[in-house]
């Protein structure tokens, strides 16, 4: 398997986690043992973001996605409220809604 490939799987993988009910992210969350701190899917995504600069084939829109994805989680990470890091702001902060939405919008852009 290329690097490519793999990369375009971890990436996959990321927004999946990211596109999930947020009832789901905080069971994954418990799962991978660090109770409810969301900022382990932020992390996700950021492991794969300097893959983007690869051509892992992804199309303007799906970029676009990605992008606005990021813009959100480090307009979370500004705001300087672990509260939104949290399970009260991953179910209620609205942010998180759209970066869900977004992610669902790119998996759906990649036939998943």
């Amino acid at each position: 398997m290329s690097v490519q490939a793999r990369q375009l799987i971890g990436l996959m993988r990321a927004v999946a986690r990211l596109a999930l009910p947020a009832s789901d992210q905080l069971a994954y969350l418990a799962s991978i043992g660090v109770g409810d701190l969301a900022d382990e899917l932020a992390l996700d995504l950021d492991d794969y973001k300097a893959s983007l600069q690869a051509d892992l084939g992804l199309t303007p829109g799906e970029l676009g996605r990605l992008e606005a994805i990021d813009g959100l989680l480090v307009e979370l990470t500004e705001a300087s409220d672990e509260s939104l890091w949290r399970t009260r702001g991953l179910v209620e902060d609205e942010r998180w809604e759209r970066i869900r939405q977004l992610a669902r919008e790119f998996l759906f852009m990649q036939g998943q």
